[in-house]
């Protein structure tokens, strides 16, 4: 239990560090004119606000890892593991749902990242959703 539990605040964590990631590259992306805007206004100026901006971003995330795998380990760790409906597909699939449930939100609100949002998505999914479970189970 308390391993599941280490294995849930750990994904969070790379949860985060993803979403930080995809952040920094569509940062990076932006127009010369959006980036100008960007330092007119100090959003991004100070390094304190940055930092505490990703420790915030990982914490939630952690909290949030710690909760999914509560879930996991109650909802979804009883069923037969021979079954072709095994864990790693409920697991898998939970994955799945959760990604578009990020996703789509976020395409509606950047819609200039749209493709970037979803080509970073797809390693997500298949790294989190299949091959994870599979080794830990």
């Amino acid at each position: 239990m308390i391993t599941n539990l280490f294995l849930g605040s750990t994904l969070g964590v790379l949860v985060s560090s993803f979403f930080v990631c995809i952040f920094s590259i569509n940062l990076v992306k932006l127009d010369q004119e959006i980036l100008i805007k960007f330092s007119q206004r100090k959003i991004f100026s100070s390094a304190i606000f940055v930092i505490i901006f990703i420790l915030c971003i990982n914490l939630i995330f952690m909290i949030f890892g710690l909760l999914l795998s509560i879930i996991y380990m109650v909802f979804f760790d009883n069923v037969d593991r021979y079954l072709i409906l095994s864990s790693n597909l409920y697991f898998t699939c939970f994955i799945i749902i959760l990604n578009l449930l990020y996703l789509f939100p976020s395409i509606y609100i950047f819609k200039n990242f749209r493709f970037s949002f979803i080509i970073f998505s797809l390693p997500f999914i298949i790294i989190f959703g299949w091959i994870m479970p599979f080794f830990i189970s």
